[in-house]
């Protein structure tokens, strides 16, 4: 899903007034940032671990929360007032675990109608079944330190959905490339160095983050 149809789905509850968005200075939170306000579809709250990394976003009169995900008060306060939460934050393991439980705990104390996490289609490994997998090809552990994290973290978000019955969202994209990306950067030096490789013919997918359109519409 594009940032721009994750933004209509928003407009399209109409419960939902106010997200938090964590990870809010990255390429893919900025985005969104961006997305949300000049659409103006809800009010988005950003939760930053540092203001040092929000130039992108920070001509936007969004609300800004400065804090740390392993605080579980600053989450939890940050979640106070939200209809719904984007987690797209990154980091250690430990942040990205114990991050996440205190996200889940606040979201389902608070009753949040929705709770969206970006995963990774790395949660399928290295060497995935033949043909085009989709969203109903079942995951499972790897050699792949990265999809294994995230496969953690999916299995935390569907344990709190059950437990708690916390209505929950969970996205597995490829590789997402667009503007400030550093991966389209590290694509094009590579291309222009004539080191870029290409593995199965380039047929690997990979979601544009997003074309700007108004998603209100």
């Amino acid at each position: 899903m594009s940032l721009s149809g994750l933004a209509a789905r928003f407009r399209s509850f109409l419960e939902i007034r106010k997200v938090l968005i964590t990870g809010a200075t990255g390429f893919v939170g900025s985005r969104l940032c961006e997305v949300l306000f000049l659409t103006r579809c809800v009010d988005a709250r950003v939760f930053i671990h540092s203001t040092a990394s929000a130039a992108r976003i920070a001509r936007f009169p969004l609300d800004f929360v400065v804090g740390d995900l392993c605080d579980r008060n600053a989450v939890a306060k940050a979640v106070e007032g939200c209809d719904a939460v984007v987690h797209l934050a990154r980091g250690t393991t430990r942040v990205m675990q114990k991050g996440l439980r205190n996200l889940l705990t606040a979201a389902s104390a608070h009753r949040v109608s929705r709770f969206i996490h970006m995963s990774s289609v790395a949660v399928y490994g290295n060497n995935p079944p033949d043909g085009s997998a989709s969203e109903t090809e079942p995951a499972h552990k790897t050699d792949l330190a990265y999809g294994n994290a995230k496969l953690e973290e999916e299995e935390l978000v569907f344990t709190f959905s059950k437990r708690f019955a916390l209505p929950v969202v969970v996205l597995r994209p490829p590789n997402i490339y667009g503007p400030y990306s550093g991966f389209t950067l590290g694509l094009i030096d590579r291309i222009r160095s004539g080191k870029m490789g290409l593995v199965d013919g380039g047929k690997n997918p990979c979601n544009f983050v997003d074309g700007g359109k108004n998603p209100c519409n």
